[in-house]
């Protein structure tokens, strides 16, 4: 949180524009059966922030 000032939307939104390519690079070096569990776990999670109305 330093990074953003304590600023919890701004380093959300730095968060969220790094995740795509964070993701992409995990699945990079996954097989494809790891890749789908990966996104499995990936569309819980935002499915949970989603709920909770992050």
């Amino acid at each position: 949180m330093t990074a953003a000032n304590g600023d919890r939307a701004a380093m959300m939104a730095g968060y969220m524009k790094m995740q795509p390519a964070i993701t992409a690079k995990i699945k990079a070096v996954l097989t494809a059966d790891q890749a789908k569990a990966y996104q499995k776990i990936v569309d819980d999670r935002a499915a949970a922030m989603k709920a909770q109305g992050n």
